[in-house]
């Protein structure tokens, strides 16, 4: 992953980088193609459109010599023509040979337009017509012969310049764009990576892993979590691992609850039946206590009697006979108590043994 999304990112810097580049590059060949090019062709143009318009000054100002317009025009052609000339050869160089002869040519030619122009001042039109016709002619012909053929020249050369511009432009935008297309399937693999990657990670969609999750966290864990075609180290894997230990452990805590209930049922039917016992054995004790009683007032009267005896024992031997009969008497009256006080006692210790239900 880190290999690709570095890759990615090298491409995309290189598409960017390459961009630039080409953007300088253009920008540099725009700004030459302006700067020179194109300026040299606008001054050879107007270069030419102002020597046009000297010719035609020159003969309005023979057609009507007292005309002062026409000497205005005349010298407002001329300085547009010396301007546009010399930035014109200076634009070129050496570049164009043309250029060197125009600037030879029109220093020629400037002069024989003076003659014209003078001759006809003097008021010799004739002169000044012949010398149109003779020389300034064939002057301004050569000088436009030259004008043409740089303008040409330059127009070739803006063409030329022209035809790299939109070549390189093109070339540039070629480049970007397959560079730009190389990122973008970059871009697109990781994208698909990362979304396979985090998708086997959940166990499925996002949507559908947030959705288990929160059914859980509500407490429903009836639903059904498919995970047949998922990876057992996955999120829905673990959540279904989860749902199925907390059904376990619910159940169990259930079970457990139930056990709980029934334990405190039994222990209430302990408490009532210990409760009854206490109140029965409290009821066997009420009863000793009164045998016990009795037994004392028995002794008592045993003693009474025993002193009795003794007194009258050496009255008579009748009276002997009686003490006996009253001694054996008593003695059968204690072993009855002390039969009931045993049987009692022995009740109370086996009920309390064997938690006899007293109801």
């Amino acid at each position: 992953m880190s290999l690709l999304a570095a890759s990615t990112v090298v491409l995309l810097l290189v598409a960017v980088g390459t961009s630039l580049w080409h953007m300088k590059s253009n920008e540099a060949r725009t700004f030459h193609f302006l700067d020179e090019e194109l300026l040299l062709e606008r001054h050879l143009t107007s270069a030419y459109a102002q020597g046009l318009q000297m010719g035609q000054a020159i003969r309005n100002i023979l057609l009507d010599p007292s005309n002062p317009k026409a000497y205005t025009n005349y010298e407002k052609a001329e300085q547009d023509f010396n301007d546009h000339t010399n930035a014109a050869i200076q634009v070129g160089g050496t570049g164009f040979a043309r250029l060197g002869e125009l600037d030879a040519l029109a220093r020629q030619w400037q002069p024989l337009r003076h003659q014209v122009i003078d001759a006809v001042r003097g008021g010799d039109v004739d002169t000044g017509r012949a010398l149109l016709n003779s020389q300034e002619t064939p002057a301004w012909r050569a000088t436009k012969s030259a004008l043409l053929d740089s303008l040409k020249q330059a127009e070739a050369a803006a063409q030329t310049a022209r035809s790299d511009l939109e070549a390189g432009s093109a070339s540039a935008l070629k480049t970007t764009l397959a560079l730009a297309a190389l990122a973008l399937v970059g871009t697109l693999a990781a994208s698909i990576w990362v979304l396979r990657s985090v998708m086997g990670s959940l166990g499925g969609e996002p949507s559908r892993a947030s959705a288990v999750a929160q059914a859980i966290a509500a407490g429903d864990l009836h639903g059904t979590i498919d995970i047949t075609r998922v990876p057992p180290d996955s999120l829905m894997a673990t959540m279904a691992g989860m749902q199925h230990d907390l059904r376990v452990m619910i159940s169990e805590i259930l079970d457990d609850a139930q056990a709980l209930r029934d334990a405190v049922a039994t222990v209430e039917r302990n408490t009532d039946s210990v409760t009854q016992a206490t109140e029965s054995q409290s009821e066997a004790g009420a009863a000793v206590a009164a045998a016990v009683e009795e037994l004392t007032v028995s002794i008592a009267q045993v003693d009474d009697h025993a002193n009795s005896a003794d007194a009258q024992a050496n009255t008579s031997a009748e009276e002997a006979s009686l003490a006996l009969n009253m001694i054996d008497a008593a003695a059968r009256t204690i072993a009855n108590i002390s039969d009931r006080l045993a049987s009692s006692s022995e009740t109370m210790v086996l009920n309390l043994a064997l938690g006899y239900d007293y109801n």
